[in-house]
């Protein structure tokens, strides 16, 4: 009886931890848009800021 609680305790403690680095895989694919969004961003800016200087 130990045994099986022991393989069922087990196996629930590894599918907890899978959602939890599915959870955290996904967090990464979001931060991740999020950096490549803000980045292109700054490259904008920072072309911006460029043009505005030459007409000064």
């Amino acid at each position: 009886v130990k045994r099986r609680q022991n393989t069922i305790a087990a196996r629930r403690s590894r599918q907890r931890k899978l959602e939890h680095v599915r959870a955290l895989e996904g967090q990464v694919d979001v931060l991740t848009r999020e950096r490549d969004d803000l980045r292109a961003r700054v490259s904008q800016l920072e072309d911006r800021v460029a043009f505005l200087k030459e007409i000064v």
